[in-house]
């Protein structure tokens, strides 16, 4: 059996339950934190189509009705903010 010194341990060993759930909504929340601040920072109407279709969970009929984009155009442009998404979450995690 190997010894592991307290300062190898997580510190959520010594929580109790309630304290970890509220450590886990705290990461929850600061997540989500940096996935709006990325969302916000996409270029022109982007940030908008991640919205409506990742949060508000509108379908591409309903986000055509909304922008007034065609199918094609909201795919592409949903595609590249993805993409560009994914680079700006990548560095700040």
């Amino acid at each position: 059996m190997t010894t592991v010194s307290i300062h190898e341990e997580s510190a959520e060993t010594f929580l109790d339950h309630d304290q970890r759930s509220q450590l886990e909504h705290l990461q929850i929340t600061e997540q989500q934190n940096y996935i709006k601040d990325a969302i916000s920072r996409l270029p022109g109407i982007d940030g908008l189509l991640i919205t409506l279709y990742y949060l508000d969970e509108k379908s591409i009929r309903e986000i055509e009705e909304i922008t007034g984009l065609s199918e094609s155009n909201i795919k592409v442009k949903l595609f590249r903010a993805r993409k560009v998404l994914e680079a700006q979450l990548r560095f700040l995690l």
